[in-house]
């Protein structure tokens, strides 16, 4: 059983960028940002969004620059311009960790990195030297003992550079509790910390080190001793000159987050976060506490309380904290008393520096943004456009003007979808949970304020939400249908079918409660069919439970139903996983695919039906027939991720590709013919969350974590423009070949090069597919079904082999006959015939046709239209037919 432990605002990030170098931009321009190849727009800004989880944050000694170190998925050192924003250096080091960070007075900015091998790396970030390369990782080492005492294996266990950047600080530790040296080694870049020469030891070190600190002007060492399990630890304060010990006292232990510990020193005293929210001030001279009420616990249930970062200003009488409130406060030393808070920060701060100069303050954590913060006024210091967090929803208008985004900073944004500009923004209480557009492009509907449903006018952004929606209802997931005469919300186990534009309930759904407790089953997804008589609702089993104020989340036990749209009535149980599936989509033919959990199983709920079970993060099944057909192939590895997982999915406006979302910050479009990956888009800088079409087809728009929605062209031509080698019209006929061809990212990179040609692709496409002939008409396949419902069993036995001979080409016919209305006897006899003609693996020519209709339509001149015309002019009931007739309706509505 797969479990999946969440915080509610903790969500991976992370972006892979093939270059690790310099990247220059125009600092006269601060908020154009560059784009990834094949993004046309970007709504809202990339600076200041390293992306991930921002672990380290250090300025240079002009204050000017500002370094971070961010991890999550994969890691990445970023410089930053301080006055602008701009990002000047990103470097790419997936798998590997940071244990210091510091920009030194020389100028030289070093890091001991640890980069897979036995030891830490003493690298220099602030050149333009490669990047360090990552060990392969290869698991752990070593096993258990057949007997005897345990070894103490001693070994480097604590790091700390001196100011001046001359020495290196080492503490030890080891399996016993006893004296360990510290060692004092002359700090050399480019060499592993382990082969740089000792200069000086501290021999009387009393127990294992946890943590070295320097104090500002390099003469004060702090040690802290390890503690597993006691609430306080020593603190040893030694003289650096003398080798003396100066004075020692026990403290609690600071609150730390993957390792790292909130604690700060400044000439005089010694700032210690701790868990329950407050900070502890330490005199360096003498030893005494103080005790600052810092109160850094969070006002939203569950999300705890600690204060998890400190820093002083260079002078040493301003502390800065911050913590799983959200908030960066400053607090003067010698008083105590409160002076500011700084408060645009959603989730947990756990990073802090304080320029040289003092004037700025740098904040991150969770949320990964860096905050620039004026120290005097505390006045945003680097203002940017748009979201201050994740971007969790999108959407387009019908008329493609406009893009709406949804984030979790509470704010509703409208864009001009042409040039990227920001129109208006409209904010909430609390993070948003769902939105949508209405299919007439009038009405923009949201769940905000504690999930209660909330109405603006697309066109002005006036908020038009009726006053009963305020009370007494909760809604996550929004969808229209497709006729727009309905919209779904769901929220837990509940979804509630609306009437639109009324916003009355016509019916509500309670998923069945899970068999296996505790829990109870959440909605997490909605897909409706193309003529909205069929719903899906995705959901897994959910729990909670608290721990020293921290609400942690269980989700597991993932299943999909299909219900009647019409009655809500449940059809049957669609499919089951020991995983949590994150969303359905139905594809154009009216099956469904299925996305995450791992794969699942079929329940076994009709007669003469064996159990059936199947496995792959995107699963394509037939909803109505209750069956598995296959599983998309999953692309290739991100190279250094040890984990990726999906996000959200959206189906193209031709129903040929389903692009996903991952958490590696890429969008990968599958062809839902094949199920395989056809093409890539790089450029977030973490997980995304949304996925939406323009009304057109040829944009997609995303939302992603790093705070920011891309805008990218999905069309041939967009593909084309990112091909490096130019187009040759002699190899018209190999491209074809290829096309011809099973694998779809081959098949996809020549339907590029030939809509480049469109002129010799349309002559070639005409020789090489022809019309059908001889498809079953409407009247042919209703003569049938009438008869397989004989109570004559030959006549029922004769109607099945008729519909048999008609192969492949009655299948689109039967399956939009097939549903629960039918008697058991045609139900069984018409799903026999479509796990026959239906196979999980579409024929070469079948294949041939699809790839065409959509080079035609991609290419969409009026040759192209002609020959689309001639081939719509088949059977009315054959795939090819009905390919060309809905791509000539969409060329007409552009």
């Amino acid at each position: 059983m797969r479990h999946h432990a969440f915080l509610c605002l903790a969500v991976a990030s992370l972006l892979l960028l093939p270059s690790a170098g310099l990247i220059a931009e125009d600092v006269d321009k601060p908020h154009i940002d560059p784009l990834p190849p094949g993004a046309v727009l970007r709504f809202g800004t990339s600076r200041l969004w390293p992306g991930g989880s921002v672990e380290h944050l250090a300025f240079s000694p002009d204050s000017t620059k500002l370094v971070s170190w961010s991890s999550d998925v994969a890691n990445s050192l970023c410089i930053w311009s301080v006055r602008t924003g701009q990002l000047l250096r990103r470097v790419e080091l997936p798998g590997a960790s940071v244990q210091s960070l510091a920009w030194l007075a020389n100028n030289h900015g070093i890091a001991l990195l640890w980069t897979g091998g036995p030891d830490q790396l003493v690298w220099e970030f602030s050149d333009e030297s490669p990047a360090p390369q990552i060990a392969r990782q290869n698991g752990g080492i070593g096993g258990a003992r057949a007997g005897g005492p345990e070894p103490d294996n001693e070994h480097d266990s604590c790091w700390a550079v001196s100011p001046d950047g001359s020495t290196l600080a080492v503490g030890r530790a080891g399996a016993h509790d006893k004296s360990r040296p510290i060692l004092f080694r002359a700090l050399q870049i480019g060499v592993r910390v382990n082969e740089l020469v000792t200069q000086k030891t501290l021999t009387e070190h009393a127990g294992n080190s946890g943590k070295l600190v320097f104090a500002p002007n390099g003469k004060r060492l702090i040690a802290f001793n390890t503690s597993k399990k006691s609430p306080t630890q020593l603190v040893v304060v030694w003289n650096v000159l003398t080798g003396k010990e100066v004075i020692r006292f026990m403290a609690p232990r600071p609150a730390q987050n993957g390792g790292r510990e909130a604690v700060a020193v400044s000439e005089g005293t010694l700032a210690i976060g701790l868990e329950d929210g407050g900070t502890s001030l330490w005199d360096l001279a003498t030893g005494k506490e103080r005790r600052l009420a810092t109160n850094h616990i969070s006002n939203e249930k569950g999300q705890g309380y600690g204060t998890f970062a400190v820093a002083f200003t260079p002078d040493g009488t301003i502390l800065v904290t911050g913590g799983r409130d959200g908030v960066v406060k400053l607090w003067e030393v010698a008083t105590g008393r409160h002076l500011r808070s700084l408060e645009r920060h959603y989730s947990w701060v756990e990073s802090l520096a304080v320029s040289p100069d003092g004037q700025m303050i740098a904040s991150s954590g969770q949320d990964g943004i860096i905050r620039l913060w004026n120290t005097r006024t505390g006045a945003d210091a680097c203002p940017q456009p748009g979201h201050h967090a994740a971007v969790l929803w999108t959407a387009l208008s019908p008329d493609g003007r406009i893009a709406i985004t949804a984030g979790l900073d509470s704010s509703v944004r409208w864009w001009d979808a042409s040039s990227g500009r920001e129109l208006r923004a409209n904010c909430s209480h609390g993070p948003l949970h769902g939105l949508a557009i209405s299919p007439d492009g009038e009405w923009v509907v949201a769940s905000v304020n504690e999930r209660r449903l909330q109405t603006w006018k697309v066109a002005t952004g006036r908020e038009t939400t009726n006053a009963e929606l305020r009370e007494g209802f909760k809604a996550e997931r929004l969808l229209f249908t497709p006729d727009g005469r309905h919209l779904a919300t769901a929220f837990g186990p509940e979804v509630t079918i609306w009437d639109w534009p009324a916003l009355r309930i016509s019916r509500k759904i309670e998923i069945p409660r899970p068999a296996k407790q505790p829990g109870e089953n959440s909605c997490q997804g909605l897909a409706i069919s193309s003529d909205s008589r069929w719903l899906v609702t995705v959901a897994y089993r959910a729990s909670f439970r608290e721990v020293n104020g921290l609400r942690f989340g269980i989700a597991e036990d993932g299943v999909a139903d299909v219900w009647d749209f019409a009655t809500g009535k449940r059809v049957h149980r669609l499919a089951e996983s020991q995983g949590t599936y994150q969303s359905a989509t139905f594809t154009a033919d009216g099956r469904l695919v299925l996305i995450g959990g791992g794969g699942g199983s079929i329940p076994v709920e009709a007669p003469r039906r064996l159990p059936e079970t199947f496995k792959g993060e995107i699963s394509l099944l037939d909803p109505l027939a209750a069956r598995w057909l296959r599983s998309f192939t999953s692309p290739p590895p991100t190279p250094g991720v040890a984990y990726r997982y999906t996000g959200s999915s959206v189906l193209s406006r031709d129903g040929r590709t389903l692009y996903v979302s991952y958490s590696t910050g890429e969008i990968v479009g599958f062809e839902v013919a094949t199920g395989q990956p056809r093409r890539t888009f790089s450029g977030h800088r973490g997980f995304i969350w949304a996925l939406s079409f323009a009304p057109d087809g040829r944009r997609l728009l995303s939302g992603s974590n790093d705070g920011s929605a891309l805008l990218w062209d999905v069309t041939f031509s967009g593909a084309a423009r990112l091909q490096k080698d130019p187009i040759i019209s002699a190899t018209v006929e190999k491209h074809w070949s290829l096309v011809s061809d099973r694998e779809a990212k081959p098949a996809f990179d020549a339907m590029v090069r030939l809509a480049a040609l469109p002129d010799s692709t349309i002559e070639l496409i005409r020789r090489q597919v022809k019309p059908i002939s001889n498809a079953p008409t409407d009247a042919d396949i209703d003569r049938i079904f009438a008869s397989l419902d004989s109570p004559r069993f030959a006549t029922r036995e004769k109607a099945s082999a008729e519909l048999a001979a008609f192969g492949e080409l009655a299948v689109p016919a039967v399956q939009r006959r097939f549903g629960p209305a039918l008697s058991p006897e045609v139900r069984e006899r018409t799903r026999v015939y479509l796990e026959k003609f239906d196979p999980r693996k579409v024929s070469l020519t079948r294949l041939r046709q699809i790839r065409a209709i959509e080079l035609l339509e991609g290419i969409g001149n009026q040759a192209a239209k002609t020959l689309l015309s001639e081939l719509a002019k088949g059977p009315p009931e054959a795939p090819l037919t009905l390919d060309a007739t809905a791509a000539l309706g969409r060329l007409g509505q552009r």
